[in-house]
């Protein structure tokens, strides 16, 4: 299994990580977001994947960088179904585990990072507030968080 170490200036200030109930499907909130929030999310290459006592967990995650405000976004499923044995070649099985475990009645998390971010943070709560298909949202503290680096760390 790899190890990762976190660098100090991955986490930082200009960071904002939105933890958020939804009932709607990863694609469907993906689709959702774009719309009202004017982003243009799309599938993640690779999904995010975390290891845990010898199963590797999937996590469906879309990314969009908008170059004009040098803002980088993602969104990460908080709860995988879906996980591979690979001590058994080509083992999979339907597993339930969330990300991050202190979160696990959150669904999503919608991370932003750039330097213009902290006069965006009283607009984009105020815009999650009023959308109906988020039941509620927490933003969270970066500094306070065990075992955050998985939402940043890409293997």
């Amino acid at each position: 299994m790899k190890r990762f170490k976190l660098e100090d200036d991955l986490l930082h200030e200009d960071t904002s990580i939105f933890a958020l109930v939804s009932e709607l499907p990863a694609y469907r909130l993906c689709f959702q977001l774009n719309n009202d929030l004017k982003l243009q999310l799309r599938r993640s290459p690779e999904d995010k994947s975390y290891s845990h006592k010898n199963h590797i967990y999937h996590f469906t995650s879309f990314e969009y960088h908008n170059k004009q405000l040098d803002l980088f976004w993602w969104l990460v499923e908080n709860k995988s179904f879906y996980s591979e044995a690979p001590e058994v070649f080509g083992s999979s099985m339907l597993l339930s585990r969330p990300l991050l475990t202190p979160f696990k009645v959150f669904d999503f998390f919608l991370c932003c990072e750039g330097e213009e971010l902290l006069a965006f943070n009283q607009f984009l709560k105020t815009e999650l507030k009023r959308l109906a298909y988020v039941r509620t949202f927490k933003q969270l503290d970066t500094s306070t968080i065990k075992n955050i680096e998985v939402l940043f760390i890409k293997e």
